[in-house]
């Protein structure tokens, strides 16, 4: 059977209670406030924000849309002989060592070898008369007669003359490479300065074909015939080559020993001796002409009667510095606006081309003139010049972006190119420049 509880023992109990409540209230009252400095890191994200700084250098890749060449063609439709006839005497040495050429026949220099008294050894000897043995032609219509009543020899050389026409071709913008870097070297809550360096290149391809008219420039040499005896037919010319190969002939004087012939009928000079043994030299006159024109026309057509099928192109590059102070403004933390002016220097190289055919009636067949094929030495040159721009950066990360911006660069440059007659003026100027690209920071 249980005991009923007493009042004294339930009262002692509930002051027992009572007074632990009381306890534990007083010190939670008491407990100390916390230092300011020991707030936990959660708390200190959520009060202090975090500012975010760019790293100081950035590189941007990309592409531009800029330039505009023009070029000058002009002396256009001259192409010199592909012959040479020489100066019209032999006083010009290379003349007189190599001879002449045309576009029908040759007047060499003498090839005449005399036999030695050994009867086995051969001698060239170096001609008295002005006269040579090495000579042909291609046509019976080269043989005319002379005001004078004489017959002669008409060699032709052409040469093809510009009658001052010029041309021109012209290439606008084009897309080429680009690149810059930058360096900040200061800042304040949203601006920031620095220096840039940049370069863009950028191709020159000016090109243009035409058929035009050109001049025809004939020149004529006669050489006498007095004392050549020429073939029965020489309806397609007649050939006289002297003596081109040294090995033993069968050989047959003439009736005076003043030359022999070989198995081919080919004239051979040789030496005849006095009575004391001096080598007397005689000459032949049956095939020798003189190794110097008696005379020289030189006509140049008044009306320009020949077409000329050309093409010129001028090809190259240019480079374009430029460097500067710069000024950005952060927009927000992914968008900057950047503007920057300053110096530049641009770097031209180019080549001039040609390729010019003339069909001239005469000779049935063409004159041309090209350097295509040829590895020719660019003419380079450099000009300062200025410029300003402006662009917006727009990042994707915190590093890496994209770029758009225009500038005005401003530099002219003229640059001549030459190649014989013929003429480039290359006329090089850039205005307003697109460009657009990657960016990355580090």
């Amino acid at each position: 059977m249980v005991k009923p509880v007493s009042p004294s023992r339930l009262l002692g109990s509930l002051i027992i209670l009572a007074l632990l409540l009381g306890s534990t209230t007083g010190f939670a009252q008491q407990a100390p406030k916390p230092a300011e400095g020991d707030k936990t890191e959660s708390e200190e994200a959520v009060f202090i924000p975090v500012e975010y700084r760019a790293p100081p250098w950035q590189v941007s890749v990309g592409v531009r849309l800029t330039g505009k060449a023009k070029v000058k063609f002009s002396g256009l439709g001259a192409i010199p002989a592909d012959v040479y006839p020489g100066a019209s005497t032999a006083s010009d040495a290379s003349t007189a060592y190599y001879g002449r050429t045309y576009a029908d026949g040759e007047v060499y220099a003498d090839s005449t070898y005399a036999l030695n008294s050994d009867g086995t050894t051969y001698t060239q000897i170096t001609p008295t008369d002005g006269k040579t043995n090495y000579w042909n032609f291609s046509s019976a219509d080269q043989v005319v007669e002379l005001a004078s009543g004489e017959k002669a020899l008409a060699f032709h050389a052409y040469v093809v003359e510009s009658d001052g026409t010029t041309a021109a071709a012209e290439k606008n913008s084009s897309v080429a490479w680009d690149i810059e870097i930058s360096r900040e070297l200061g800042s304040s809550r949203r601006m920031s300065w620095g220096l840039l360096f940049g370069a863009g290149i950028s191709d020159i391809n000016c090109k243009t074909d035409a058929t035009i008219k050109a001049k025809l420039r004939t020149l004529t040499d006669y050489y006498l015939l007095t004392g050549v005896t020429l073939p029965t037919d020489y309806s397609s010319g007649a050939s006289y080559s002297g003596i081109e190969e040294y090995y033993p002939y069968t050989y047959k004087l003439n009736d005076d020993g003043s030359y022999a012939t070989d198995d081919d009928g080919a004239y051979i000079p040789v030496y005849q001796y006095d009575s004391e043994g001096n080598k007397l030299t005689a000459w032949t006159t049956a095939q020798r002409i003189s190794t110097d024109p008696t005379q020289r026309d030189d006509v140049t057509e008044e009306t320009a009667s020949l077409e000329c099928i050309g093409h010129w192109e001028v090809k190259g590059a240019y480079i374009t510095a430029r460097f500067g102070p710069y000024f950005a403004y952060q927009l927000t933390r992914r968008l900057a606006l950047r503007a920057s002016a300053g110096l530049t220097f641009t770097v031209v190289g180019a080549r001039f081309y040609i390729n010019e055919r003339v069909y001239i009636p005469a000779t049935e067949a063409y004159m041309q003139l090209t350097n295509e094929d040829l590895n020719l030495d660019a003419k380079v040159s450099g000009i300062l010049g200025y410029y300003a721009s402006c662009e917006l950066d727009a990042f994707f990360t915190d590093r890496t972006g994209m770029f758009f911006g225009a500038s005005h660069e401003n530099f002219t440059r003229d640059l001549s190119l030459q190649y014989y007659m013929q003429r480039a003026d290359l006329s090089l100027s850039s205005g307003t420049v697109l460009r657009t690209g990657i960016t990355t920071r580090f």
